[in-house]
This record gives structure tokens, sequence and C-alpha cells, in this order.
């Protein structure tokens, strides 16, 4: 019974960020509250909020800040450093013209081709190889077929 009523805690939550999003709040503080909400219900339904690897505080509250520092120090450096990095690679890019060069390079052999279908056949084309590795890597041509290949190679149907 515990887990159908957590359940629905998550879909109202889900339910309620999506509400707010779709009127037009902020996307990141929308999801950073539906989190939080999350969190403290998770605290007060007596789950522990704190990872395995962590010691807890000896109070809920400063267990839930803890989490959100430890969230905050392990993802967000590296993102952070990782969207700078990139922002700048784009930023110089754009400033030396690299950009307009790119698209007019990559855009020349497309302005010879004047049927968007042909255009539609080739991009499939090129996809797929890609599609045709996963299905036969995953084996589910095997089993869309019902063969089953057990661990001493023996084709069984």
């Amino acid at each position: 019974m515990l887990t159908v009523i957590e359940l629905l805690i998550g879909v109202v939550v889900i339910v309620g960020v999506a509400r707010y999003i779709i009127k037009g709040y902020s996307a990141t503080g929308v999801l950073f509250v539906g989190g939080l909400v999350l969190l403290i219900i998770s605290a007060l339904m007596g789950h522990k909020v704190l990872p395995a690897s962590e010691t807890s505080t000896g109070y809920t509250a400063t267990d839930i800040v803890e989490y959100i520092k430890i969230l905050l120090m392990s993802r967000g450096g590296d993102l952070g450093m990782m969207i700078m990095m990139l922002c700048g690679f784009a930023a110089y890019m754009t400033h030396i013209g690299a950009n307009d060069m790119v698209v007019k390079l990559a855009s020349k052999p497309l302005q010879y081709i004047n049927s968007p279908y042909l255009l539609m056949i080739a991009a499939l084309f090129c996809r797929l190889p890609d599609v045709a590795g996963r299905l036969f890597r995953d084996g589910a041509w095997r089993t869309a077929h019902g063969y089953s290949l057990p661990g001493d190679g023996q084709r069984r149907h």
C-alpha cells in the first residue's frame, strides 16, 4: 500500500511540474522545487535521504541540504566547466567565422539535390548500418523469429 501512495505522490509532483512548465515558468526552478518537494516528502515518510556512503547529520532537514550540496559539488562543477568550455569554443568559432564557412561548405553539395524525397532516402541509407548493427548485436532478430542461442552455441527452434 505504501508503494502505491509513493507512486501517486510522484505522479502528482510530475503533473504539477509539467503544469508549471507549460504555464511558462522557468523549467530549471520548477524542476528544482519539484525535486526538493520529493526529497522532503521522502524524508517525512521515513526514507533515508543521504546516500549510503555519507553519514547523516542527525537532523532530516539538514540531511536534505547536505544531499543538495553533495549533488551540486559532484555534478554542478563538472557540468559548469564543460558548459563554459563549450560556450567559449562556440564563441571563438563564431568570432573567426568558422561556423559560416562550415555551413557554406556542408550545404554546397545539397544545392544539387532538387527533390526532398531523394534526400530523405539518402538519410535513411546513411542510418541503415547503425540500425542493422543494433538489431543484430542485441539479438532482437533472434527473438522476433523465435530462435534462441543457448550458451553452447547450438541453434534451437
